[in-house]
């Protein structure tokens, strides 16, 4: 039985919103880079105008985000349960709480990318292994995109990429797929 559970938060907890090429095209990101791994090579106003437009866009995702389908069942499920709860994200601290606030939801921990390297590193999920004093063998992680899985994969933990009716994306290699939340807690109690 997993002790703890790592969500991913947009496009996860939240239904999809940014339109992430648009975003890199706004920016001036080439399209085959990740978008906070380009902003550490700026400096100077180029590294203000792009962390601005990056906060713009990450401010108006918040305020609009709705819940993903089955996700507060998957949630209030998870509670019922004692497993714990985190988050993972590429997003700010501002943006989360933003999103915490409006939809009421509560989790052990939140990690951010003001706390730790960004994902596909581990180095946030193994930030995360310690903080919920959960090995990582006890872990699940439950992304949306390949660099959610890469970084549970790289530290050891059991991966889900949830596709959104979405065709997967096979370079992910998530131990299972799922098309949406309603296929989540009987994964869980599978492995009971």
């Amino acid at each position: 039985m997993f002790e703890g559970i790592i969500f991913d938060l947009d496009g996860t907890v939240t239904k999809p919103y940014i339109n992430f090429p648009a975003l890199k095209r706004k920016i001036g990101i080439p399209p085959d880079q990740l978008i906070l791994e380009h902003l550490a090579t700026l400096k100077g106003a180029q590294l203000e105008r792009a962390a601005r437009i990056l906060e713009d866009c990450e401010r108006d995702a918040a305020e609009n985000s709705v819940l993903n389908d089955h996700f507060r069942e998957v949630w209030s499920y998870l509670k019922k349960q004692g497993i714990k709860t985190a988050i993972l994200t590429r997003n700010s601290r501002t943006c989360v709480d933003m999103v915490l606030r409006k939809h009421r939801l509560t989790f052990d921990l939140v990690v951010t990318r003001e706390d730790a390297p960004p994902k596909p590193s581990e180095a946030p999920v193994l930030l995360i292994s310690r903080g919920l004093g959960t090995p990582p063998d006890k872990l699940l992680l439950v992304g949306d995109v390949k660099y959610d899985i890469w970084a549970g994969k790289a530290a050891g933990v059991k991966t889900i990429l949830l596709t959104n009716d979405k065709e997967p994306d096979p370079s992910a290699g998530a131990d299972w797929t799922i098309n949406s939340f309603r296929e989540l807690i009987p994964i869980l109690e599978k492995q009971r």
